[in-house]
């Protein structure tokens, strides 16, 4: 079968970012493991997130950046899901009137939608909808493009330090006309999460072409590894 398309395709450039997550379980569901990579060539780049995780149900799965870079309690202190810029029905409010609705109901949605408030279709900064799992047999793999994230330090939409999870349902994307969905998109309960980390960044232009080898190959050898160990 075709090897999936990860972590970094691309000789790593002087101005690209690197995070990593190591996925770790709730109880019950302590087969679910996994690795996810994430990079941005540039401070206005989308961010691409990679990944293998196994043990997961198939079907589809809620993938979510949570507030807090927090994993105990079986991922319940991450918090909810990221919201930078309070996205809210009470800023839609001011445009719809919408009086009949609770004004802190938060808009959870659709990945494609915008972040900001007032915008055309809403979404929380860590709204990455689903992953979906084919079968128990192999490993899901984890391919997004998010234009919405950061691995900026410093922007209000970075998520360095905060923590990915993974849940046991799938996500409807703010679709299921209640307001559990408006908040989570019912994705039930939380089985792995961990947190955000940078790896590196912004090379020295005085490094050599040597050193970016030996630490492009060294990602390469992180994924080999995981493989050896799902296969054992």
């Amino acid at each position: 079968s075709a090897q999936p398309f990860f972590p970094f395709p691309r000789r790593p450039s002087f101005r690209t970012t690197y995070a990593r997550v190591k996925l770790v379980p709730a109880s019950g569901f302590n087969n679910v493991s996994g690795e996810i990579f994430l990079e941005q060539g540039h401070p206005q780049a989308p961010v691409f997130i990679r990944g293998l995780v196994v043990g997961l149900e198939p079907g589809n799965h809620g993938f979510h950046v949570h507030a807090k870079g927090q994993i105990s309690n079986d991922c319940l202190d991450a918090g909810g899901h990221f919201n930078p810029f309070k996205v809210s029905l009470l800023a839609i409010q001011s445009i719809y009137f919408l009086k009949t609705v609770d004004d802190n109901l938060e808009i959870h949605g659709d990945p494609n939608a915008s972040a900001t408030p007032f915008a055309d279709g809403q979404r929380h900064v860590g709204d990455l909808g689903n992953i979906r799992t084919l079968s128990r047999a192999h490993a899901t793999q984890v391919f997004k493009i998010d234009e919405v994230v950061s691995l900026q330090k410093g922007q209000t939409s970075t998520i360095l330090g905060k923590s990915l999870v993974i849940h046991q349902s799938e996500d409807d994307l703010g679709r299921g006309g209640n307001e559990d969905s408006l908040k989570t998109g019912t994705a039930g309960k939380r089985v792995a999460c961990g947190i955000i980390e940078k790896i590196y960044s912004k090379y020295n232009h005085s490094q050599s072409s040597n050193q970016l080898d030996i630490e492009t190959r060294w990602y390469h050898n992180e994924i080999r590894d995981f493989r050896s160990s799902e296969n054992e």
